[in-house]
């Protein structure tokens, strides 16, 4: 390969690089990951967007079976639409499955923590712009990063590396590459710290810990089947996203009832 052609290659993805960069340090802006610009600003939208714990009044099974379904709904939507979408992950399989992991145990860690939903929102959104946006050059790229991490094997990935034969090109694709996949699976993992959190908090306050813990299993067992029929009808991923919605909305709907009960309960024995 020419170093002519080896420019022109490079030139080539810089749009489309930036793009990409802008998109992902936005996610993490709004997460507050960034500590500018408009530090101040976006403190207080994560602070209007977030739920104390002790907000979260009553408990409810019906609420515990809600999150539970949506959590291992969204396990399996991520990692079949990512790896998908964004063929890296295709063949590293397990990247998205450990991310969806670590972002939902370190969310039952945290669960005296506030609850952001911009923790859930930030990140879905970034990815769905990753993938969807009708940019060829981003498409293009998005494409081929596994070619670019594949620049690091002997044998590459879906065929040659970019910029092969050029040490210096190849490995400043391949780290740029892989920076990308890092950042895509933080973004992965901080999905499920609010799923996490919610879980984990409905199960600590539970006072029948089995029950709590069957329920949590049954649901995400159900979860698992909602998607497997979806798929089984090859519904596309705006369906899943929606579904999604509606778990979500039956969580608040089921907490909102039980602090309703909690509520009632309180005034009755003043009474």
């Amino acid at each position: 390969m020419t170093s002519a052609s080896i420019w022109q290659q490079a030139v080539a993805h810089i749009p489309a690089l930036l793009c990409l960069s802008v998109l992902l340090c936005a996610a993490y802006w709004f997460l507050g990951a960034l500590p500018w610009p408009f530090a101040s600003w976006r403190d207080r939208l994560l602070e209007r967007s977030s739920i104390k714990p002790e907000q979260l009044r009553g408990f409810s099974f019906g609420a515990l079976a809600a999150i539970s379904l949506a959590s291992l709904f969204l396990e399996l939507l991520l990692v079949r639409w990512i790896a998908s979408e964004i063929r890296v992950f295709a063949y590293f399989k397990s990247l998205p499955l450990i991310a969806c992991f670590l972002g939902f145990g370190l969310g039952c860690y945290l669960t005296r923590r506030r609850i952001s939903i911009l923790q859930v929102l930030a990140p879905l959104l970034a990815m769905i712009m990753i993938v969807e946006l009708p940019w060829a050059p981003l498409r293009h790229l998005v494409v081929n990063l596994s070619a670019f991490v594949g620049w690091f094997s002997d044998v590459h990935l879906w065929g040659r590396a970019y910029f092969e034969g050029n040490f210096l090109w190849g490995l400043i694709s391949a780290v740029l590459a892989v920076t990308v996949v890092m950042a895509l699976f933080g973004l992965l993992a901080i999905t499920f710290v609010p799923f996490g959190q919610f879980v984990g908090w409905y199960l600590e306050r539970s006072t029948k810990g089995v029950l709590a813990y069957s329920i949590n299993v049954g649901a995400s067992i159900v979860g698992i089947w909602i998607y497997t029929i979806l798929c089984f009808y090859s519904t596309p991923p705006f369906v899943w996203f929606g579904l999604l919605a509606v778990f979500v909305s039956l969580t608040k709907c089921k907490q909102g009832m039980a602090a309703s009960a909690v509520t009632s309960g309180v005034s009755s024995d003043m009474a």
